[in-house]
Order: structure tokens, then C-alpha cells, then sequence
């Protein structure tokens, strides 16, 4: 891309919205044969057969409320929220070449917008020896020497961060992650159901992990967001609110939307 890291799993890459990034003819040529790729999907030794589904039965809809998601997800207004064919675009061709699809093997980002220098921190799966992996001296190197900022400038510019591996104890760095980030204007998104947590997992109770909330909590100043509660109520969430800024509270406030199967929150550069 045009300034920060390249496509590696292991390291954060940077976008910058103002440059033009150059694709790799390999995978374009890939793309064209796409329609062949007919090998079955295996993620943490479950193989997905033709119309297999990978959700658990509690995640499919039946009846009526299939009728009602269905007529908001085809809706005019909603269309260009739809994923139906982005596989054919060329993230799909870098998705397939992680050919072992488990946990920590993610594709992070850091987009920054070149103007403000305002950081959007999208880490995937990334789990805390990958986040430990962007502090090497080598990546930082590089990231400097493609023009861009290094690993802890990223982290304390961040400003909207789209938490890592659903919450848990282990998604989200401390020393090399959240102790950089200082920015008073983060927002936090967490992408978490709670009552929907696999017992394989430890259940609702080990979702969000306690410490990991405190602190995003704080870091936030309230602002935090579930795909499940949307703006989270806790009393210490709401009391930090309270002592935002009136133009910070509508920012915010303005900002976020949530609908019957979308949560939605514009960023401003």
C-alpha cells in the first residue's frame, strides 16, 4: 500500500487513505479463478461442506423474524451494507492465502487519515504475541521507511478501535497495546454476544474479561459500544459520560446508530 507495512499476517499494516495502493497481478489472476475454488472450507478442524452451515443452530432464523431480517437486509436503504460478492474482490485472494485459519493468524490495520493523523485500529484475531510482534525493531523499521508512523505512534493516535477476538483476556495487549493509547477521543467497539459465548469458551462469564472492560472503560471515557447492548449502560460507563464535553456528547452521540441488524458509527478525519 502506499505508506505503512505490506500483507503480512504477522505485522500492522498502515492505510493512508490519500495514497493509491498497487495490486499484485497475482491476484487478480487468482480472482479470475475463483469459480474453482471448490475445496472445502476447514476453520479449527470443521470442515464445511456445500450448504453446510458454519453457525450454531442459535444464530439461524426461522419463521418470522427470518421474514423480518430479511425484508431490512434487502431494503433499498440497507444495500450497501450487504457483503453478498465482496469475495470476489481481492481480499479474498489474501484471505486464501492464510491457509491455516486459526486465531492469531489475522490480517491487522491501522488506517490512518492523512490530514489529522487520526488512527481507525482494526486488529482482527490478533492475539497479545502478535501485538508484542508489532514493536520489533525490524517492523518498526519499516514502517518508518515506507513514510509512515511507527507501531506506537499508531496506538497513541488511535481513536476508534474495533476490539480484538470478541473481548477476551488474551485479544487485546496491554504493555505493547492499550498503554500506548492515549487519545481522549477513542471510541471502542466490541463485536460480543454475550449470552451466546460457547461453555468451550468459559461461557458468559469469561466474556468481556473483567480487567480488559475496566480499562476500555476508562480509555474510552464511556464510549463503548456491544454488538449486543449497543452504548454499554454500566454505572461507570454512564459516569464518565456524564463528564464528557457537551460537543464531545454529541459527537458521539451523533456519531452512532444502531438498527434491527447493523451498528453503525461515522468516523470523522
Amino acid at each position: 500500500m502506499g505508506s505503512g507495512a505490506g500483507f503480512n499476517p504477522g505485522s500492522m499494516g498502515m492505510i493512508n487513505p490519500a495514497s493509491a495502493g498497487v495490486l499484485n497481478p497475482a491476484f487478480a489472476r487468482e480472482d479470475e479463478n475463483l469459480s474453482s475454488f471448490n475445496e472445502p472450507i476447514v476453520e479449527s478442524g470443521i470442515s464445511l461442506e456445500e450448504g453446510q452451515s458454519p453457525f450454531g443452530e442459535q444464530y439461524i432464523l426461522q419463521g418470522k423474524e427470518k421474514e423480518a431480517f430479511q425484508k431490512d437486509y434487502n431494503s433499498i436503504a440497507n444495500r450497501w451494507r450487504q457483503i453478498e460478492t465482496d469475495w470476489l474482490e481481492n481480499a479474498a485472494s489474501i484471505a486464501m492465502r492464510v491457509t491455516a485459519l486459526t486465531n492469531n493468524t489475522s490480517l491487522a490495520m491501522a488506517i490512518e487519515f492523512g490530514d489529522s493523523g487520526r488512527v481507525v485500529l482494526l486488529p482482527g484475531d490478533a492475539q497479545s504475541g502478535n501485538w508484542m510482534g508489532w514493536h520489533k525493531p525490524t517492523v518498526m523499521r519499516s514502517l518508518k521507511k515506507k513514510g509512515g508512523k511507527d507501531t506506537a505512534e499508531l496506538l497513541a493516535n488511535t481513536i476508534f478501535y474495533k476490539v480484538g477476538h470478541h473481548g477476551s483476556h488474551n485479544g487485546t495487549a496491554s504493555v505493547s497495546g492499550l498503554n500506548h493509547v492515549q487519545n481522549d477521543d477513542l471510541v471502542v467497539f466490541m463485536p460480543l454476544v454475550q449470552d451466546k459465548v460457547p461453555s468451550a469458551w468459559g461461557g458468559s462469564e469469561n466474556f468481556p474479561d473483567k480487567s480488559l472492560y475496566r480499562v476500555l472503560i476508562e480509555k474510552s471515557r464511556g464510549r463503548l459500544v456491544r454488538t449486543d447492548v449497543g452504548v454499554i449502560q454500566d454505572a461507570r460507563a454512564k459516569k464518565f459520560r456524564a463528564e464528557l464535553k457537551a460537543s464531545e456528547k454529541k459527537e458521539f452521540t451523533d456519531s452512532f446508530k444502531k438498527g434491527p441488524n447493523w451498528v453503525e458509527y461515522v468516523i470523522k478525519g
